[in-house]
């Protein structure tokens, strides 16, 4: 890097490594002596700026003082070194760097004044000769070019005289004019800092492909994410660059786009269209007309769709025999009665259509479509789904269904992909289409199932039928509350009325024994199509709450060891048909070689329980019109078993997430269907065509969660009243509470408390837990601590509900959420009392209970007190936890009977 000097007419620049001159910028902070260097300089027009600096050569050498690596100027010192050219009556002389350049310039001469004779610059005859070709040669233009001034001598004319009309200007300019050399020299080096700004480029380009890399090996960045970041790569850059070419243009269309910038306006209209046009605002975007040409490629009639089978076959040529399996996934999805002609083809749509679209003079005998069937490819081992397929239909047999399903397999294999399973729901039409194919369902033991048919193209071939996980467990939830109670051989009765009475005991105490039982999952009649109540129903919270119950020795859970027991199973069972997290561990660990012998034993002891099921009377289960309700999920749990261990067999798969082996992509895409449509749960057959065009011209569509899908439950924050974190030490916590009038506290302090029964006093317990585990990351103080430590040994609950990661609270916390509790208990007005308010009563009666006690800890008579602040934190954090619990119960029981899922079906498709 150079350095100049900011004077007109040095030229000096700085060498590095010379070391001849040292360069010092003006005073800008002190602006008296910044106009003394202006004054000294005699630059007209001149602003400094922060980048200006002055060389050494105008500084007498007593106005500088030593420094670490150059001379430093002394405090007011101002330049006085300065030489110019005047133009003046005499010979002036230059420094050497003084470059003397007149611009061009033409004007009007004055007459000429005895007072301020003309200069006139004598040259060499050489240099003369250079410039203007003869010496003896005269001006023969009204105007001419002014050449450099050389640099031997200025003189002053003796006699000289104007011999046109234009004189010439012959001063030195004020302004310093580049040579041509120095601006070639100085686009060298901006061209040399940008090729080293670049160079680093395509390295750092290098390592993000790297890390991606890195990612997606170490499970952290599927591949579905990869391929959008390299799909997406240069995407701004096309922005931009459509920007550039359409302003150069004067117009904002007219020009072609790249597959990048398709896809990209294609993915943001599909999930904005609002978005789209604000973008378009912005930058130059494809007009909306275009995208829905884009959208045209797909012709999205009914049956299995060409281009999409087309584009299955060259996604997936390249891949691994791992990344080709996959299983066909089939569901119904209703639609409205509705018929309308399509205005390109003119044919009409809405009527039952199995591949061919009917012309409006074949429509007299063809019944209205009510539900379209769809086929969707899924990827076992890879993350990937596709949608090929659907037909409009109003109920198929089960010998249609066959063969729709045949046709499919036939369509995927015919794209270089293997199928190995088929995915549908226990509906009769899909279980008559099962024992059509080979299958056997309708069996009395677990062993005598037959879940897998051969391959249509290859006998040797096995494709395993599995019924959906989901829907198998909302069928024998449906089937216990309906009977009221089975009979197992090794638990021996299993009934619902310990579940119930769990929801009762719960609902008085106002206190839940860790697990979630509204009283939706026990009035599941309303809406019956939610799987996350029969899911929650029968999970293992369910079961450990009554066996808490059941060693409390209430009179209401007595023998319900057995129901608890059977609930653990289905909830284990179901568990192992619905792994996700390749991370997970215990029974939501997905199917892995090393383990799966165990899993295996797991899943054959579900499935045989569930197939020796009896009513009350002694019947089979499997004998009655509801068998499905067992066999569905004892079919599933042999089918993926089977097909887990045919994999593993081949070492086709590392490990098998089961969810892939479910229903839930295919709801998820029905979710993404409705969506397209504003939300709308009934579309037409024509929104529902339009619909799957669009969802099929965007890849990896994610729609939101349908009913069917189990949500998972966000945490509640327990600190969110308290601004900083707790600290014994540091932190007095007094001013947080509001001090009530001195009768009312008395009269709290007057109140006669009822004791808490057993059940709820262990769930206080338990909860108490939860708060010392939230409090002990933020204490700092050993003997605080120490307070927060059991000296006893568990409670009964955390025993039965602790997997290694369960709090025990001291007896000092559990005295302190005791108090705490019996205060809620006896405020009948919550809504009138605050959090603080609470808290404080809750203190002060705790302090009048264990006065004595509190003045025998340590930190008692300090100030601030340590025991008192730490009591405090304790139970306002309780009571937060607790008064947010209180008020959500009081809201859903005072919001009324919610009918809505239970009508929905009839007022959307009642007649």
């Amino acid at each position: 890097m150079s350095w100049r000097c900011a004077y007109l007419f040095c030229t000096e620049k700085h060498v590095p490594g010379s070391g001849n001159l040292s360069y010092h910028k003006f005073p800008l902070d002190n602006p008296s002596l910044l106009r003394k260097w202006l004054q000294a300089m005699g630059q007209p027009g001149f602003s400094p700026r922060r980048h200006h600096s002055l060389c050494s050569a105008h500084f007498e050498s007593s106005d500088f003082r030593a420094g670490l690596q150059r001379p430093l100027l002394r405090e007011g010192t101002v330049p006085s070194h300065f030489e110019r050219c005047t133009g003046g009556r005499q010979d002036v002389p230059l420094p050497s760097g003084c470059a003397r350049m007149v611009p061009h310039r033409e004007y009007s001469a004055p007459s000429p004044s005895p007072d301020q004779p003309n200069v006139q610059i004598v040259l060499p005859a050489a240099q003369l000769q250079a410039f203007t070709g003869a010496q003896d040669s005269t001006a023969k233009h009204d105007h001419t070019y002014n050449h450099e001034c050389p640099k031997d001598q200025v003189k002053q004319p003796e006699d000289s005289t104007a011999k046109h009309d234009h004189t010439y200007n012959q001063e030195c300019p004020k302004v310093r004019v580049k040579q041509p050399e120095e601006n070639l020299t100085t686009a060298r080096k901006k061209i040399k800092v940008l090729h080293a700004n670049t160079a680093c480029y395509p390295k750092k380009s290098r390592a993000l492909e790297d890390i991606i890399e890195q990612m997606r090996e170490k499970n952290l960045l599927s591949e579905e994410a990869e391929r959008k970041l390299q799909e997406f790569g240069n995407l701004p850059q096309d922005i931009l660059k459509g920007c550039t070419e359409n302003s150069a243009a004067g117009n904002s269309c007219g020009r072609r786009y790249s597959e990048e910038m398709k896809k990209f306006s294609s993915a943001l209209y599909y999930y904005s269209p609002r978005a789209y046009d604000y973008l378009g605002t912005l930058f130059a975007m494809p007009i909306v007309q275009a995208i829905r040409q884009w959208l045209k490629v797909v012709s999205g009639w009914p049956g299995f769709t060409a281009e999409v089978l087309n584009d299955l076959k060259v996604q997936h040529a390249q891949d691994s025999p791992r990344e080709r399996l996959c299983s066909i996934v089939l569901d119904r999805m209703s639609i409205r009665n509705a018929c309308e002609p399509d205005a390109t083809s003119g044919r009409l749509i809405g009527f039952v259509d199995l591949g061919c679209s009917q012309d409006p003079d074949d429509a007299d005998n063809v019944p209205l479509a009510t539900e379209a069937l769809v086929f969707m490819a899924v990827g076992i081992a890879a993350p990937w789904k596709m949608p090929f397929g659907y037909f409009l239909n109003a109920g198929l047999s089960g010998e249609v269904l066959k063969n729709l399903l045949l046709e499919a397999i036939h369509c995927i294999t015919e794209c270089g992909l293997s199928v190995v399973a088929a995915v549908c729901d226990c509906l009769g039409a899909n279980v008559s289409m099962a024992k059509l194919l080979g299958c056997h369902v309708h069996e009395q033991s677990y062993d005598d199932l037959k879940t897998f048919f051969p391959h249509p193209q290859n006998k040797h071939q096995k494709i395993f039928m599995i019924f959906d996980a989901y829907h198998g467990i909302k069928l024998l939830r449906n089937l216990l509350s309906d009977k009221g109670a089975l009979v197992s051989s090794s638990y021996g009765t299993v009934q619902w009325r310990y579940i119930a009475c769990l929801q009762e005991l719960q609902d008085v105490d106002k206190l839940h024994a860790a697990d979630e039982l509204p009283r939706a999952r026990i009035n599941s009649y309303r809406e019956v199509m939610k799987v996350k109540l029969a899911a929650q129903t029968f999970s293992s919270s369910v079961s450990k709450a009554l066996k808490f119950a059941s060693k409390l020795q209430l009179r209401d859970f007595a023998d319900c060891s057995g129901t608890a027991k059977f609930i653990d199973l289905v909830d284990r069972a179901f568990q192992q048909l619905n792994s996700i997290n390749p991370t997970a561990k215990g029974f939501k660990a997905p199917l892995w070689p090393s383990t799966f012998h165990h899993q295996v034993e797991v899943m054959e002891a579900a499935g045989t329980q569930l197939m020796d099921l009896r009513f009350a009377d002694g019947r089979p289960v499997t004998e009655d019109g509801r068998r499905m309700s067992v066999i569905s999920l004892a079919f599933t749990l042999k089918s993926v078993s089977q097909l887990a261990h045919m994999l593993f067999g081949a070492e086709l798969c590392r490990y098998i997430c089961t969810r892939n082996l479910t229903q839930e992509p295919l709801e998820m895409y029905f979710s993404c269907i409705r969506e397209r449509s504003g939300c709308n749960n009934n579309p037409s057959a024509a929104q529902f065509r339009q619909a799957y065009q669009s969802t099929l011209a965007h890849a990896a569509v994610v729609g939101s969660k349908s009913s069917c899908v189990s949500t998972q439950l966000e945490g509640i924050s327990l600190f969110r009243s308290q601004g900083q974190p707790f600290s014994p030490f540091t932190k007095d916590i007094t001013h947080e509470f509001e001090e009530p009038t001195a009768a009312l506290a008395q009269s709290i302090l007057d109140r006669d408390y009822f004791a808490l029964s057993e059940y709820s006093s262990k769930v206080v317990g338990y909860i108490g837990g939860f708060v010392v585990k939230a409090i002990s990351r933020r204490l700092h103080c050993a003997d605080c601590a120490g307070l927060l430590i059991p000296d006893t040994v568990s409670s009964l609950l955390r025993s039965i509900k602790d997997s290694g990661r369960l709090t025990e609270p001291s007896r000092f916390v559990h005295a302190a959420m005791h108090a705490a509790e019996m205060v809620l208990r006896q405020t009948t007005a919550m809504e009138k009392h605050s959090v603080h308010a609470l808290a404080l009563n809750a203190f002060q009666e705790f302090v009048q209970q264990h006065k004595p006690k509190l003045q025998a800890c340590r930190h008692y008579t300090e100030d601030p007190c340590h025991v008192i602040n730490l009591t405090r934190v304790l139970q306002k954090e309780y009571i937060t936890l607790r008064h947010r619990q209180i008020v959500c119960h009081f809201a859903k029981e005072n919001c009324g009977t919610y009918i809505r899922h239970m009508f929905s079906k009839r007022a959307l498709f009642g007649q």
